[in-house]
């Protein structure tokens, strides 16, 4: 008869972490700004701004985050390179380009 040690029935031990704050998904904070931005509408801005496209991306900003690889504004390009572009703004500024409607999404 062949013994096995118990060692090989031992369960294994449950290591518990201490859960971070949640934060949104890049994702959906995107989607809440665009949302609140220009209600998931490829717009210009008519108030005497730049901005145009989904997310409002004003002419300056567009192309110091690399959109000009796309169009030479963000209403030009497809909804999808201007998610790109406002990943890149995201990534380096944050909200603050968006702070004027952060009641709506924030």
């Amino acid at each position: 008869m062949l013994v096995t040690p118990a060692a090989a029935y031992a369960c294994p031990v449950a290591t518990t972490t201490k859960a971070s704050p949640a934060k949104p998904s890049v994702t959906k904070l995107l989607a809440d700004i665009m949302k609140c931005e220009s209600n998931n509408r490829n717009v210009r801005n008519t108030q005497g701004s730049s901005a145009s496209g989904y997310y409002q991306i004003t002419k300056g900003t567009w192309q110091d985050h690399g959109g000009r690889e796309y169009a030479p504004e963000a209403i030009k390009a497809s909804k999808a390179e201007q998610t790109v572009v406002a990943k890149r703004i995201l990534a380096k500024r944050g909200t603050q380009p968006w702070n004027a409607s952060k009641k709506c999404w924030g």
